[in-house]
């Protein structure tokens, strides 16, 4: 009896790309809204200007990233996230809010990466992890 690889690589493939492709758009979408030119986009300098709006919405767009990892690994592993999960899931979205903050400070586009965006790409991320742990433990109760 021979096993079918390729029937198995390609369900593999279409699982994959049925539970990470929310994720995938959306860290698409924020790589294009993060590293546009904005030379209207303020720039913070002290810690007393951390709370303006720009960094709610690093904080959001990463948020929503965490979320929708985890909602991914949920369907993907069948509704069985472990607890490695939120953390690989919080470590990809640092990584990536690291990786944009550091293309802004090296990209001649108006855009400037800063310490404070990279703090709130932090929050975020790990808002996502909470918001989804909380949505899971509630929805199991």
């Amino acid at each position: 009896m021979v096993f079918n690889y390729s029937f198995f690589l390609v369900s593999l493939r279409m699982l994959v790309v049925k539970y990470f492709l929310p994720a995938f758009v959306w860290c698409c979408a924020m790589l294009v809204l993060l590293l546009i030119p904005g030379d209207f986009i303020p720039h913070v300098y002290t810690f007393s200007e951390w709370l303006q709006w720009d960094k709610l919405i690093h904080c959001g767009l990463f948020s929503v990233f965490c979320v929708l990892l985890l909602t991914g690994l949920d369907g993907y592993r069948l509704k069985f996230v472990r607890k490695k999960d939120y953390l690989t899931a919080f470590l990809l979205s640092v990584a990536i809010g690291a990786i944009t903050e550091c293309l802004q400070y090296c990209m001649s586009t108006g855009r400037d990466g800063n310490v404070y965006d990279f703090c709130a790409n932090v929050v975020g991320s790990g808002l996502g992890c909470l918001f989804f742990f909380l949505w899971k433990k509630n929805k199991a109760n």
